[in-house]
């Protein structure tokens, strides 16, 4: 596991890059290795304080091995209280990664 936060980790598609979004990694990921595919995964911790598991949907850049770096997704979902929540959101971003949907810019970390 790459991400040692999250007690449960799901990793849901590898989805080849389409055309809007090679050109995203290109000008995003100029002189280092550029990504080819897009890794989408489900995140579960407990909640603080609760027995409660809560649920996020997160989206790595990803080369073809699905080798990604687990501390830089581009797309991090809101908490979900139900893990059906957070597969139907999957699904979704799956589908619109699939008909290469142009995307937004990846996430910019605030220091």
């Amino acid at each position: 596991m790459q991400n040692e936060h999250y007690r449960d980790f799901y990793g849901r598609a590898l989805i080849p890059a389409g055309s809007c979004d090679s050109k995203l990694f290109i000008d995003h990921f100029s002189g280092q290795s550029i990504p080819s595919h897009w890794f989408i995964a489900l995140e579960g911790k407990t909640a603080l304080a609760s027995t409660k598991f809560e649920w996020i949907v997160s989206v790595f850049p990803s080369d073809s091995a699905g080798i990604y770096d687990a501390n830089a997704p581009c797309y991090t979902s809101i908490c979900f209280d139900s893990i059906h929540e957070a597969i139907e959101t999957a699904r979704h971003i799956e589908t619109e990664l699939r008909n290469d949907t142009p995307a937004a810019a990846p996430q910019e970390k605030i220091s």
